[in-house]
């Protein structure tokens, strides 16, 4: 009895180590795949980068580059549409959040962003009717960006600051600095 009970845990042991190590060969596999695919996404080694990260470069002139290092979790959307995305080292991006460049986003070393980020180097062109109007962004090392942020173009986050949760940003930031929405809620009563 307990030499079969033995023989069962070796066996779901075996079959846990195994799809762990085919999950890791899968995972490889996929990436040289799609690197092969597009040689204009240059990836180091040593990522951790969920299976539902997406990964595109809308044409010849655009790249993303991603340094050693990177954490992402699910529905992560890495979007070069004509611009230039560079990602440093140890940067952490959590899940449903999209960084879409039509000119250039720089995210240095150390840099967590939060679930539900949106971080746009453009705009659309509302007044001419058409195109975009763009700047580039300039995430510096060391900065920690909340939950629901929407970062727009044009704007430089300084080394080592905060941008809390919720907060829609349009204006440069300096180093070592906290950024919050300020937003008055207001309550009527609907009985009267």
């Amino acid at each position: 009895m307990i030499f079969n009970i033995l023989i069962a845990l070796f066996w779901i042991k075996l079959i846990k180590y195994l799809m762990i190590r085919f999950e890791l060969l899968v995972n490889l596999f996929r990436f040289k795949i799609f690197l092969f695919l597009n040689k204009n996404i240059k990836i180091k080694l040593r990522q951790k980068i969920s299976f539902s990260t997406f990964l595109k470069v809308g044409n010849n002139n655009s790249f993303i580059s991603i340094n050693s290092y990177l954490h992402t979790r699910r529905n992560v959307t890495v979007h070069a549409v004509g611009g230039n995305i560079v990602i440093g080292e140890h940067v952490f991006i959590n899940e449903n959040s999209s960084i879409i460049s039509m000119e250039e986003i720089v995210i240095q070393d150390h840099v967590s962003i939060g679930p539900n980020v949106m971080i746009y180097d453009h705009d659309h062109n509302i007044l001419e009717g058409t195109g975009y109007i763009k700047a580039p962004i300039l995430i510096d090392k060391k900065v920690w960006i909340g939950a629901n942020c929407v970062i727009l173009k044009g704007v430089h986050i300084g080394a080592g600051s905060v941008i809390a949760a919720g907060t829609v940003l349009r204006k440069n930031v300096p180093p070592d600095t906290l950024v919050f929405n300020e937003s008055k809620l207001i309550f009527k009563n609907l009985h009267h």
